[in-house]
């Protein structure tokens, strides 16, 4: 729920991911994670409440969002030989570091 919302930028220092929380906790059922598409509206009609803005102009901001950025430090190797990589990937790219069964069969 906040990813979505920063994801399309609707939060700022008037509407903060602590609002968000606030309104995703009052719109679930207890006890659930999850939200259904109509509380999802009911929610979406709470931030521009609190925002005070319409309606439309949340939807065009959620509409208009591409999704949240996933940035990695570290590129997927072009070939699987010899290509150097640091962070975690390391450990799948290069069999030098398998351990266990998947080394020894």
């Amino acid at each position: 729920w906040v990813k979505c919302l920063k994801a399309a930028r609707l939060l700022d220092g008037q509407f903060k991911s602590s609002d968000a929380d606030i309104i995703f906790a009052k719109r679930k059922a207890k006890g659930m994670r999850r939200i259904s598409f109509d509380e999802f509206c009911d929610c979406l009609g709470d931030v521009a409440d609190k925002k005070g803005v319409e309606l439309e102009i949340v939807l065009r901001f959620i509409c208009d969002a591409r999704g949240p950025d996933y940035e990695s430090g570290s590129a997927c190797p072009s070939t699987l030989s010899g290509a150097s990589t640091s962070g975690p990937e390391r450990f799948y790219y290069d069999k030098n570091t398998y351990t266990g069964t998947h080394k020894k069969g």
